[in-house]
């Protein structure tokens, strides 16, 4: 279980990247994009906090 948790985190992290290249150029304060940026990515960082913390109770 903890192999695939693994490969989330992975793949998320990819994703972000990947997304950090496709926005660049947008400006950050066009139609709220900062807001909406800023909301995603602080649910996204708890979300990959858990999931870390997560991993060492499923290895036990």
């Amino acid at each position: 279980m903890s192999h695939q948790l693994d490969r989330v985190v992975d793949d998320t992290d990819n994703a972000l990247l990947q997304l950090r290249r496709a926005t660049r150029g947008i400006p950050v304060s066009a139609n709220g994009f900062r807001q909406h940026h800023n909301k995603a990515a602080r649910a996204i960082a708890e979300l990959m906090t858990e999931l870390i913390d997560a991993r060492s109770a499923i290895d036990k």
